[in-house]
């Protein structure tokens, strides 16, 4: 079975380094079968060339190269329908969730789940953050929640697995370009009538987020909406 695994990239010159020298060390320890895409997303910073450094020693990375920011959601479903693989996961590129973590969700597909996230907030978890940071999140899973029906405990942590035939429908589908894609393609799996599997993961939160002040709740919250009603 093939593991492809997804790395969306904004002005990540900084913190990609340990995480791909992370990622790159968990693949040759467990010898999986695998496929590595980054997508750049229009950085404007040295990503390009930190990605490249790691192309003479890291077999089967590969960049993606958009030449302007088009959003995290657009970067990730850009891999995903690129991804090859029997697996297709996607991690956020700071690293904060370490990459030995998958070794608990792959079982979990190999049971037949078809969709696999970590959740920060199970009892087992283990988090570093700020007790504001947690209840922001708890306070927006409980909407998205309300509104949405799904029951899940944490929807925004970056480190999703699929199924091949899963992600191929999911992904294709997907319509929303920013931070809050993950609603929708969570929305999208339980309507197409594929099961979601959580599991509690480590996460240590890392300096150097994307998601800035008020506007990008403020969006995330709004495309709860656009979700229910206006995606289809």
């Amino acid at each position: 079975m093939k593991l492809s695994i997804v790395i969306p990239a904004y002005n990540e010159a900084e913190r990609l380094p340990a995480m791909l020298l992370d990622l790159k060390t968990f693949l040759n320890e467990n010898d999986i079968d695998s496929e590595v895409i980054v997508v750049n997303d229009g950085s404007k910073d040295n990503t390009v060339n930190v990605i490249k450094d790691f192309f003479t020693d890291f077999k089967n990375i590969k960049l993606i190269n958009n030449s302007e920011n088009k959003g995290k959601g657009f970067a990730v479903k850009t891999g995903m329908l690129e991804a090859i693989g029997d697996y297709k996961m996607f991690a956020d590129a700071d690293g904060a969730t370490p990459f030995k973590e998958i070794l608990k969700m792959l079982p979990e597909l190999k049971n037949g789940n078809d969709v696999v996230i970590a959740s920060r907030t199970m009892k087992d978890s283990i988090i570093k953050t700020s007790a504001f940071c947690k209840f922001r999140g708890r306070i927006f899973n409980f909407l998205v929640n309300k509104i949405l029906g799904l029951d899940l405990t944490d929807m925004q942590c970056g480190f999703k697995l699929f199924s091949k035939k899963a992600a191929d429908i999911v992904f294709a589908n997907q319509s929303l370009d920013g931070f809050a894609f993950d609603i929708e393609i969570l929305h999208k799996a339980k309507k197409n009538g594929f099961s979601i599997k959580e599991v509690p993961v480590v996460w240590n939160n890392i300096k150097g987020s994307k998601v800035k002040g008020v506007r990008d709740p403020l969006n995330m919250f709004f495309s709860i909406f656009k979700v229910k009603f206006f995606n289809h």
